[in-house]
């Protein structure tokens, strides 16, 4: 996951302690080079704060693990979604947020919020159900949060803080994205509903000794 190579500190040091992924003060400078390169790079972030009270009701033990786990899914997932240029970190220390900086040579044009969204959607069908599995065991919905922004570059203003401003913003459309989902859920229910698409299934419950219901 973290082929991206910082210019200063140790390896060890410039790694998240529980995702293992580069942190994001680390790669600043790489960052730069895609933005200088492309004029503008897409950011998606993956909030994992929401699961936190796996850590309240099983311990921290158990979080971290389950934060290794998704990071590690992340990167297996990185290699059918993802492109080889993109760069994936943790915002913060201990693995709550995961950003994915994306390189704009995926794009024949201009990058569009639509194209932007539309990359958040395969992630989410992606790995969603992944974290949903993972999670089922502690008695959590495993409800995790995507959201997505873009860094355009202002001669202005340090680029370092355009791309911390950018991880604001996907934390903001983090919320509206995840409603947007939920709407779109109500709305294919609806439809199976009123298609007469759904059905109900009964399993017996038998008695092992003599098979009777």
């Amino acid at each position: 996951m973290g082929e991206t190579k910082a210019s200063h500190g140790s390896l060890k040091d410039e790694l998240d302690s529980i995702t293992a992924l580069p942190s994001l003060s680390s790669i600043t400078h790489d960052l730069r080079v895609l933005l200088e390169t492309y004029g503008y790079v897409g950011v998606i972030l993956i909030d994992l704060e929401s699961l936190n009270e796996i850590e309240a009701e099983c311990g921290h033990g158990v979080y971290n693990q389950l934060l290794a786990a998704v990071a590690e899914e992340v990167g297996r997932i990185r290699h059918t979604i993802m492109r080889a240029g993109d760069v994936v970190c943790s915002v913060r220390p201990f693995g709550e947020q995961i950003v994915i900086f994306l390189e704009g040579s995926r794009w024949s044009s201009e990058l569009t919020p639509e194209a932007l969204e539309a990359a958040v959607d395969r992630l989410w069908i992606s790995l969603a159900p992944r974290i949903a599995d993972m999670t089922r065991a502690y008695g959590s919905q495993g409800r995790c949060r995507l959201g997505y922004s873009l860094v355009l570059p202002n001669p202005m203003i340090q680029p370092e803080r355009l791309i911390y401003r950018a991880i604001d913003q996907a934390r903001q459309m983090a919320d509206d994205h995840f409603r947007r989902l939920q709407a779109r859920g109500r709305e294919m229910l609806r439809d199976l509903i009123v298609r007469g698409r759904l059905g109900a299934v009964f399993q017996p419950m038998l008695q092992l000794g003599d098979g009777s219901v």
